[in-house]
């Protein structure tokens, strides 16, 4: 084999090492999921049946804080917003040890910001 076909066939080799690289990265990493910069950071609800109870919201997960220390953290697939007679609901598509979850509720920006699961209205939760 000549030096000019083994330098072809290096360059070849490169070539498709990088487009496998590019592909492995863009199929097999966590994709950003588009969570709106208002819903990320760490949210407390005041009511105390919640104490010791967080959710956190991160550009990739969803973290839900279960008490004692303990969290389950959930891997965001999908994030989608609509409009009622509420405001804005959102809805977070994760996936947990395998398995696909979903959580709804309704995001008011204020001061404090607020979120009301869409099946518990009327506990309110604050953004530290």
């Amino acid at each position: 084999m000549s030096a000019q076909s083994n330098n072809k066939l290096k360059a070849l080799w490169i070539v498709l090492g990088g487009l496998l690289l590019v592909f492995g990265i863009r199929h097999y990493s966590p994709r950003h999921s588009d969570v709106p910069d208002g819903l990320i950071g760490e949210w407390h609800c005041a009511d105390p049946a919640y104490e010791g109870r967080s959710l956190e919201i991160e550009p990739i997960t969803i973290n839900f804080g279960t008490g004692a220390g303990s969290v389950v953290t959930g891997f965001i697939k999908n994030v989608s917003s609509s409009k009622d007679g509420n405001g804005t609901l959102y809805t977070f598509v994760y996936t947990v040890d395998d398995a696909d979850s979903t959580v709804s509720f309704y995001y008011q920006p204020g001061k404090p910001d607020t979120i009301r699961f869409k099946n518990q209205r009327n506990i309110v939760w604050t953004r530290d």
